[in-house]
């Protein structure tokens, strides 16, 4: 009996195509993900800083485009890591898409309500993630947002104003949701309650940098502030969707070496301890 299994699996691994082995050992490698998100980042941070220090003027153009092109592929490549490591997680991964697609709409147009409305969309998908927590208040911050939006229409508001609160409370939602999933989670899903909880709190920190780079736009703040503030901002968010990534409870035995590497990390802190 042990013989025929063995040759079973022998049979099974030579009718495994050579290229898709070598997908599945690529894409499940730890290293293969952490050189390529740090690739990304050091290419962007080192044209942005160049650019924050001695001016876009003196940047070719090329390598700017290229660099904001790059942060924008790195949303994408989250969205891939989480479809091959939680591909059963549909609201995880609809969440990143609309992530990657506000962003796209936002490269061209960083004032956008339609990108600020599929920004939106994908902070309400990352919260029926986790509905059951507390369903009724899930449904009233439901209506009070469809209120709003009712009222910046009855009123002639400027539709970007509307979409932006709404956005703003949506991710405060999200945040104190996440430190509730925290503290009802069972150990076994420890990580992912916390992935999603830094990663909900990162993001925030980027959305305020964010607002102040809106702020010295618009002549509400000092105007010196609106490039280090672009600047900033990326150092939060990139990092805040890779623990939006991790943050799956639906993931393949694939990631089990990532899971422990998280959950190593996380033993060390203090400040993990302590939530």
């Amino acid at each position: 009996m042990l013989k025929h299994k063995s040759k079973a699996r022998l049979v099974a691994r030579r009718k495994t195509p050579t290229h898709l082995s070598f997908h599945l050992r690529l894409f499940s490698s730890l290293a293969f993900w952490i050189t390529l998100w740090s690739l990304m980042f050091i290419y962007f941070f080192t044209i942005d800083l160049l650019a924050l220090i001695f001016g876009e003027r003196l940047i070719p153009r090329l390598l700017l485009d290229t660099a904001s092109l790059v942060k924008v592929c790195t949303i994408f490549t989250c969205f891939l890591y989480a479809s091959f490591f939680a591909p059963k997680d549909y609201l995880l991964r609809f969440a990143l898409l609309f992530t990657f697609l506000a962003d796209i709409i936002l490269l061209y147009n960083n004032i956008s309500p339609i990108g600020v409305i599929i920004f939106c969309l994908a902070q309400y998908l990352h919260i029926s993630r986790y509905a059951s927590l507390n369903p009724k208040l899930f449904i009233l911050w439901s209506i009070i947002n469809l209120l709003i939006l009712s009222f910046t229409r009855a009123t002639f508001t400027e539709p970007l104003y509307g979409v932006a609160f709404i956005y703003a409370n949506t991710l405060f939602l999200n945040l104190i949701l996440a430190h509730r999933w925290i503290k009802r989670e069972s150990p076994k899903y420890r990580r992912a309650a916390l992935c999603n909880f830094f990663g909900f709190a990162l993001f925030i920190c980027c959305d305020l940098t964010v607002m102040i780079s809106y702020f010295a736009r618009i002549h509400i703040l000092p105007e010196f502030l609106f490039a280090p503030a672009n600047f900033i901002c990326w150092l939060f968010y990139f990092p805040s969707q890779i623990l939006l990534t991790n943050s799956s409870m639906m993931t393949t035995p694939y990631y089990a070496p990532f899971d422990s590497k998280i959950k190593t990390i996380g033993n060390k802190s203090k400040l993990v301890k302590n939530l």
